[in-house]
């Protein structure tokens, strides 16, 4: 698969989110292993231990791990904005699960 993620990883994140751990076998490789505990430190701690950082650091360059931090700060603001301001779904417009789950399993 070149883009997305396998439906093992979507089910691996979900019981994260429900208290399970990031060592789940075979279902993250190295470099994914390493974006993830980062970004679970950087937003659980404000920020990386040493180890987790240099282990990063062997998988993504300078410039990527600016990009990845970026890119989790705007995430972060707009849903600490949309929580604190208590904005709410238009009725009729939810999100589409199965849409987004196709699109994030699409192949090549």
């Amino acid at each position: 698969m070149r883009e997305g993620v396998t439906e093992a990883q979507v089910e691996a994140l979900q019981e994260i989110r429900k208290g399970g751990t990031l060592d789940q076998g075979e279902i993250w490789d190295d470099r994914q292993l390493a974006l993830l505990r980062l970004l679970d430190q950087v937003i659980n701690y404000s920020e990386p231990s040493d180890e987790t950082f240099c282990e990063a650091r062997k998988w993504f360059c300078k410039r990527e791990i600016v990009e990845i931090i970026t890119a989790q700060g705007f995430y972060y603001m707009w849903s600490r904005f949309a929580t604190t301001l208590r904005v709410s779904v238009d009725k009729g417009k939810e999100g589409d699960y199965d849409k987004a789950k196709t699109w994030a399993f699409r192949a090549e």
